[in-house]
């Protein structure tokens, strides 16, 4: 009279996969070194001083993103449970200063990345690949 309901099987889990079978399926043998990126350093040399302010940018801007939580600590631990106002006043203006240096310095590092991003490619590409440039004359010499 009564039919139990019988519950379907659980599949069966598939194998994890593990670095060796990872190894096994790779078609390209692993690199030992980094030596052969030093092929760029001609390419990479005209914009040396720009990669360098961007990193600056993103030491920067990475203290300063880590400072924050430090100044929301004073502003509640001290600022808010002194009795002046002018204690308020000052670790809110702290604060502030710090989120508008991590806004300038994170908005200067994308701007210099995204600079690097859009200059050297091309400039490296021209410089690479000679032949593939043509000069274009200009409109008034066609006719």
């Amino acid at each position: 009279m009564w039919r139990y309901y019988q519950w379907p099987q659980r599949p069966e889990a598939p194998e994890k996969v593990t670095a060796t079978a990872m190894e096994e399926s790779s078609e390209r043998p692993k690199g030992k070194s980094l030596r052969p990126l030093r092929a760029l350093a001609p390419y990479i040399r005209p914009y040396l001083g720009t990669l360098c302010l961007a990193l600056a940018a993103l030491v920067l801007a990475s203290g300063a993103q880590l400072v924050i939580p430090v100044a929301i600590r004073y502003l509640i631990d001290a600022g808010l449970l002194a009795d002046s106002a002018a204690s308020i006043d000052r670790y809110f203006l702290a604060l502030f200063v710090v989120a508008i240096a991590f806004a300038l310095f994170s908005a200067f590092r994308f701007y210099l990345v995204t600079w690097l991003g859009e200059t050297m490619p091309t400039s490296s590409w021209s410089t690479a690949k000679p032949e593939l440039r043509r000069e274009r004359s200009s409109p008034s010499a066609s006719t």
